[in-house]
């Protein structure tokens, strides 16, 4: 199933209210773009959860040898450069800039581009989707990116 996209005037909400509208409706999966029109998700079902996860473990176990930085999974979100709001399934931010931001900064979305991402393509999803989103955490500062096919056992760095 395609996200469903809101374009409206009515959408021209501050950073705090456009969080404060995610939390307000935490049931949703909701990203904004650049052009702060509001992109909801369906659910993207157990099989694709549980494919999450392992991802989420690897840089997740790696970072708790390391303790190289932090390792969110998705409901953490990024006020990118270019004004859009983006929720990676995996992102992971250097220690230091982590520790740059204040504690009220952290309990939000950050604004920041984290250094890596992974996006993982459930079934619901086209690929073309996955593959502009990905662009567009690069564009915005992202030093390394994956996209995981699981159906077509494909990734694409």
């Amino acid at each position: 199933m395609d996200p469903i996209i809101l374009k409206t005037d009515a959408f021209e909400m501050s950073d705090d209210e456009f969080f404060a509208f995610c939390v307000q409706n935490q049931g949703l999966n909701i990203e904004r773009t650049s052009y702060k029109e509001i992109i909801i998700m369906s659910p993207s079902g157990y099989q694709t959860s549980a494919i999450n996860l392992k991802l989420y473990l690897f840089p997740g176990n790696w970072n708790e040898k390391t303790r190289m930085g932090i390792v969110s999974d998705a409901n953490g979100g990024f006020y990118l450069p270019n004004g859009a709001m983006r929720v990676p399934d995996v992102a992971w931010i250097p220690r230091e800039q982590w520790n740059r931001f204040s504690e009220v900064e952290k309990s939000k979305f950050l604004h920041y581009c984290p250094d890596f991402v992974i996006e993982l393509k459930p079934p619901s999803d086209k690929l073309s989707h996955l593959k502009a989103k990905m662009e567009e955490w690069i564009n915005n500062g992202c030093r390394l990116g994956w996209i995981i096919d699981p159906d077509a056992e494909d990734a694409y760095v």
